[in-house]
């Protein structure tokens, strides 16, 4: 059996088509950019923070094992972006990467580097106890003043690194003259 469509059926069957087409790629084409540049942030804060790290000397101990905390859930997508280049084998096998969802539960383990996303909630008193051999990293320049000593700002996927200078002496921490000449330094 063959069917004819007049051309008046089809011509309405395709500019249906081409509508629905149309709003799909409105509404799923921001969300799918938004995306990718979810996930260009994520990959390159996570670059920046395991870089960053290669810039570190820790005095209580070489650097043969390490581990990187990641506080709050938007810092989730960091950490699982690094546990799978780990996995990969792009980190080295001695870092150990752990999730956490808020700062009280972090402070129960020995963290070399801790990042704490902005939007975490988190109490100041349990971030003071932290151990002085913890380097702290977040996404906001404005949360140095709080005592975190870099922040890893990214404006169009192009990194503002600040580190603050008495924030890092407070630690025990040395970080090489070489990490100082590409960041932002203040008091």
């Amino acid at each position: 059996m063959i069917t004819y469509i007049s051309p008046f059926n089809f011509s309405t069957l395709f500019k249906r088509l081409s509508l629905i087409s149309l709003g799909f790629s409105l509404f799923t084409l921001p969300t799918l950019s938004n995306a990718a540049n979810a996930n260009t942030e994520t990959q390159l804060t996570g670059v920046l923070i395991h870089k960053i790290a290669t810039y570190l000397n820790w005095n209580k101990k070489s650097n043969k094992e390490l581990t990187y905390c990641f506080v709050g859930n938007n810092s989730h997508t960091v950490g699982d972006f690094l546990t799978s280049q780990k996995n990969i084998g792009r980190l080295p096998y001695h870092i150990t990467l752990r999730n956490f969802t808020n700062l009280v539960d972090s402070s129960n383990a020995i963290c070399d580097l801790l990042y704490v996303d902005k939007s975490t909630n988190w109490d100041r008193q349990v971030f003071n106890q932290l151990a002085k051999s913890t380097f702290t990293i977040t996404n906001d320049k404005e949360l140095l003043a709080e005592g975190f000593v870099v922040s890893i700002e990214l404006d169009q996927n192009k990194p503002q690194l600040t580190l603050s200078k008495s924030n890092l002496q407070k630690t025990n921490i040395v970080i090489d003259a070489r990490f100082l000449s590409v960041v932002n330094v203040v008091e």
